[in-house]
Protein backbone atom coordinates (compact mmCIF):
# COMPACT_ATOMS: atom_id res chain seq x y z
CA UNK A 1 0.00 0.00 0.00
CA UNK A 2 0.93 3.40 -0.53
CA UNK A 3 1.31 6.13 1.46
CA UNK A 4 -1.25 8.33 -0.29
CA UNK A 5 -3.83 5.09 -0.17
CA UNK A 6 -2.99 5.06 3.54
CA UNK A 7 -3.91 8.51 3.86
CA UNK A 8 -6.81 8.41 2.36
CA UNK A 9 -8.52 4.63 2.98
CA UNK A 10 -6.85 4.95 6.82
CA UNK A 11 -7.43 8.47 7.72
CA UNK A 12 -6.71 8.91 11.77
CA UNK A 13 -9.58 11.30 11.59
CA UNK A 14 -12.78 11.21 9.51
CA UNK A 15 -14.28 11.84 6.28
CA UNK A 16 -15.99 15.15 7.41
CA UNK A 17 -13.71 17.27 4.00
CA UNK A 18 -15.97 15.12 1.90
CA UNK A 19 -18.16 17.95 0.12
CA UNK A 20 -20.63 19.01 3.23
CA UNK A 21 -19.97 16.06 5.63
CA UNK A 22 -22.11 16.19 8.77
CA UNK A 23 -24.85 17.61 7.50
CA UNK A 24 -27.66 14.99 7.68
CA UNK A 25 -29.93 16.13 4.75
CA UNK A 26 -29.63 14.11 1.02
CA UNK A 27 -29.10 18.01 -0.77
CA UNK A 28 -25.68 17.73 -0.44
CA UNK A 29 -25.66 14.65 -2.61
CA UNK A 30 -24.21 14.54 -6.32
CA UNK A 31 -25.12 12.20 -8.60
CA UNK A 32 -22.28 10.05 -7.98
CA UNK A 33 -23.23 9.38 -4.04
CA UNK A 34 -26.54 8.65 -5.30
CA UNK A 35 -25.17 6.13 -7.98
CA UNK A 36 -22.63 5.16 -5.10
CA UNK A 37 -25.91 4.22 -2.77
CA UNK A 38 -27.83 2.61 -5.44
CA UNK A 39 -25.23 0.07 -5.90
CA UNK A 40 -24.79 -0.11 -2.05
CA UNK A 41 -28.55 -1.29 -1.63
CA UNK A 42 -28.87 -3.30 -4.70
CA UNK A 43 -25.77 -4.95 -5.38
CA UNK A 44 -22.50 -4.49 -2.86
CA UNK A 45 -19.89 -6.12 -4.76
CA UNK A 46 -18.60 -9.76 -2.32
CA UNK A 47 -15.11 -8.80 -3.35
CA UNK A 48 -11.67 -8.78 -1.45
CA UNK A 49 -11.36 -5.14 -2.47
CA UNK A 50 -15.04 -3.79 -2.81
CA UNK A 51 -14.32 -0.28 -2.57
CA UNK A 52 -11.72 -0.31 -5.29
CA UNK A 53 -14.59 -2.27 -7.10
CA UNK A 54 -17.50 0.26 -6.57
CA UNK A 55 -14.59 2.90 -7.94
CA UNK A 56 -13.96 1.16 -10.85
CA UNK A 57 -17.49 1.45 -11.73
CA UNK A 58 -18.24 4.76 -10.99
CA UNK A 59 -15.24 6.38 -12.20
CA UNK A 60 -13.48 6.88 -8.84
CA UNK A 61 -10.66 6.18 -7.22
CA UNK A 62 -10.84 2.98 -4.21
CA UNK A 63 -10.08 6.22 -1.63
CA UNK A 64 -12.74 8.47 -2.75
CA UNK A 65 -15.46 5.45 -2.61
CA UNK A 66 -14.42 4.90 0.77
CA UNK A 67 -14.32 8.54 1.67
CA UNK A 68 -17.75 9.12 -0.08
CA UNK A 69 -19.92 5.89 2.07
CA UNK A 70 -17.25 7.07 5.40
CA UNK A 71 -18.80 10.99 4.44
CA UNK A 72 -22.54 9.55 3.99
CA UNK A 73 -22.65 7.56 6.92
CA UNK A 74 -21.73 10.64 9.42
CA UNK A 75 -24.20 12.17 7.69
CA UNK A 76 -26.13 10.22 8.47
CA UNK A 77 -27.65 9.31 5.50
CA UNK A 78 -26.54 5.51 5.48
CA UNK A 79 -27.55 4.40 9.16
CA UNK A 80 -26.08 0.63 8.91
CA UNK A 81 -24.09 -0.82 6.09
CA UNK A 82 -24.64 -4.95 6.59
CA UNK A 83 -26.15 -7.80 4.68
CA UNK A 84 -30.05 -8.87 4.76
CA UNK A 85 -30.35 -13.01 4.70
CA UNK A 86 -33.49 -14.55 3.98
CA UNK A 87 -33.69 -16.15 6.90
CA UNK A 88 -36.55 -19.02 5.07
CA UNK A 89 -33.97 -19.96 2.49
CA UNK A 90 -31.54 -20.34 5.14
CA UNK A 91 -33.26 -22.82 6.60
CA UNK A 92 -34.54 -20.60 9.57
CA UNK A 93 -38.17 -21.31 10.80
CA UNK A 94 -39.93 -19.00 13.51
CA UNK A 95 -43.85 -18.30 14.71
CA UNK A 96 -44.34 -15.08 16.51
CA UNK A 97 -47.29 -16.16 19.05
CA UNK A 98 -48.47 -14.12 21.90
CA UNK A 99 -48.29 -16.13 25.43
CA UNK A 100 -51.27 -15.83 27.23
CA UNK A 101 -49.83 -15.17 30.49
CA UNK A 102 -52.14 -14.79 34.36
CA UNK A 103 -52.08 -11.15 35.65
CA UNK A 104 -50.21 -10.52 38.62
CA UNK A 105 -49.94 -7.62 41.44
CA UNK A 106 -46.22 -7.11 39.62
CA UNK A 107 -47.83 -6.84 36.34
CA UNK A 108 -47.27 -3.60 34.52
CA UNK A 109 -50.68 -1.56 34.23
CA UNK A 110 -51.14 -1.61 30.23
CA UNK A 111 -54.29 -2.17 29.04
CA UNK A 112 -55.58 -5.77 30.06
CA UNK A 113 -57.52 -8.30 28.09
CA UNK A 114 -61.66 -8.03 28.67
CA UNK A 115 -61.89 -11.64 27.77
CA UNK A 116 -63.77 -11.25 24.64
Amino acid sequence: MTEAHNACCHPSGTAAGHHGAGKASTDMMDAVDRRLLDIIQTGFPIEPRPYAVLGETLGITECEALARVRALRERKVIRRLGANFDSWKLGFRSTLCPPRCPMTASTPSWPRSTGT
